[in-house]
């Protein structure tokens, strides 16, 4: 009984995300496992589409349906995105557990298959957990340029293949969602579409020209002259419904020509906020959002801005509540935003960063930074640090891009994962990594200044805080460092400084005052 109501809810929920897109929706779609049965593994007369929807995003046509046999234990949800032209096969499969006994079992079974082809880019790190099965080891190469790799493995998935005319992806088998997953359709299909379009333009020949967004650029800043598909800024719904209506695009400001706002209450993360008042006849207020908010909001000029779980930052008047817009980015939103001289800062885990105004939630420009921390900007620049899949393993990078524009002025290789976000002050960023290590950069021309090793053996996640020309940071086995912020010479801490919350999501200290 418990299966079917969630197959009722789940239905009902499809039914619903494919109105408010203006997309299709089928209970039933036969013809929908015939695109993908071989790659699947089933009979396509024997199993069964269900709860199909289907349309276009961003000029992509697409179809997510659920894949039902027999044993329910299988069920599957299928994404299809159609290609600009028609490929060989080319399948991909991540594994980044039981690497020593998994990955060589499935090479050596790739090899087995007749007119198959086991293909390695030569990067000893990626081809450890990577396997690439293919019919055409010319158009694996093509296709797997470092663009496409980074981007695949910043979404953690398992295994994604191309198939003839589709980008095909398949959820693992096994307990299925909660009632309703239309967010999680809404990420996957978005990165499935970014993931077309960052692909190399040659491989589609004469097509490209005649799909939207395909071969546009993607890779660097991207100017969006509006509101497309998917992309909107419109009035938030659910409980927060009275939004004030747009005002129209606007202009970017220059830096320094407006108030800033982000996570721990500037660039310098010291938690320190300005001080205010509130206005006349103030009442407390709360809105209901429709999903969870993991972040700090952060508050300027008058505006609250938060993110959501949803997938959308929602904008408020900090005095009644009232929704003024929201910005729908379609993927869930963990990352308190940054707000300075009247543009919004947004990264969610879709790895997009979106650049809105603050007064009309407009999208300026957007540029694809891959899974990463709070954005930060300070003179102009903003500075987000990159968080590998796994972050005792894999290296992090931080880049510096035009808070403007939005073009990279800079990116370094971090020596260690990260799990936090740069602090800057009197020039200087610093980034700590995972094992506790911290890196002092020069803000503007990215020169390393200086580092400070460690062997934490507990994950940190600490975001380092900078006052009076001291930097402080925690480590996931509780202890707290300071650093001379210009020389990194230790200062004190280490055994004896322990931090309230020991053994991981340690928080940033506050140094303020002098104390």
């Amino acid at each position: 009984m418990s299966r079917k109501r969630d197959q009722r809810d789940r239905s009902a929920a499809r039914r619903r995300l494919a109105s408010q897109r203006g997309w299709t929706y089928t209970d039933w779609h036969p013809e929908r496992l015939q695109l993908c049965a071989g790659p699947l593994g089933v009979d396509a007369e024997k199993a069964m589409a269900v709860d199909a929807v289907s349309g276009t995003l961003d000029g992509h046509w697409f179809s997510v349906f659920d894949c039902v046999t027999d044993d329910p234990s299988t069920a599957r949800t299928v994404y299809l995105v159609q290609l600009p032209a028609v490929l060989p096969l080319v399948a991909v499969s991540r594994h980044s557990l039981v690497v020593d006994t998994i990955v060589p079992l499935l090479k050596r079974l790739v090899v087995e298959r007749p007119d198959r082809h086991l293909y390695e880019i030569g990067d000893p790190a990626y081809d450890a957990v990577h396997v690439v099965e293919c019919v055409d080891p010319e158009t694996a190469a093509r296709l797997l340029t470092p663009a496409v790799r980074e981007f695949a493995d910043d979404r953690r998935w398992l295994e994604w293949q191309v198939d003839g005319g589709y980008l095909f992806y398949a959820e693992p088998s096994g307990p299925r969602r909660g009632k309703d997953d239309a967010h999680a359709i809404l990420t996957e299909l978005r990165s499935l579409v970014d993931l077309v379009e960052v692909m190399d333009p040659g491989l589609w020949g004469e097509a490209v020209d005649a799909v939207p967004g395909v071969g546009d650029g993607r890779a660097g800043a991207e100017k969006v002259p509006g509101n497309g598909e998917g992309e909107r800024a419109d009035a938030v719904r659910g409980d927060v419904s009275d939004a004030v209506p747009s005002t129209g695009a606007q202009s970017a400001p220059g830096p320094g020509s407006g108030p800033s706002a982000m996570v721990r209450g500037g660039p310098a993360h010291t938690g320190v906020y300005p001080k205010g008042t509130l206005p006349s006849g103030f009442e407390a207020w709360s809105v209901r959002l429709p999903d969870a908010v993991v972040a700090a909001p952060v508050v300027c000029a008058g505006t609250v801005y938060v993110n959501c779980s949803d997938g959308r930052c929602y904008a408020l008047d900090a005095a009644t509540g009232a929704a003024r817009w929201s910005l729908d980015v379609v993927g869930a939103l963990k990352e308190t935003p940054a707000v300075a001289d009247g543009t919004v800062y947004v990264v969610g885990e879709s790895g997009v960063l979106h650049a809105v105004g603050a007064a009309d939630g407009q999208e300026r420009w957007r540029q694809r930074v891959g899974h990463s921390g709070a954005p930060v900007v300070a003179d102009g620049l903003l500075y987000v640090v990159h968080h590998p899949a796994n972050l005792l393993r894999d290296a992090s990078r931080i880049r510096a891009l035009d808070a403007v524009t939005g073009e990279e002025r800079w990116e370094r290789r971090l020596p260690d994962g990260s799990a936090a976000a740069a602090a800057v002050a009197d020039g200087r960023v610093y980034v700590q990594g995972a094992q506790a290590q911290l890196t002092a950069f020069d803000a503007v021309s990215g020169e390393e200044l200086w580092h400070q090793g460690s062997t934490a053996s507990q994950l940190s996640c600490c975001t380092p805080s900078v006052a009076h020309g001291m930097v402080c940071a925690g480590t996931g086995a509780g202890q707290l460092y300071a650093y001379d912020a210009a020389t990194g010479e230790q200062l004190w801490g280490g055994g004896g400084g322990r931090t309230p919350a020991a053994g991981g999501k340690t928080p940033p200290p506050t140094p303020s005052g002098g104390e």
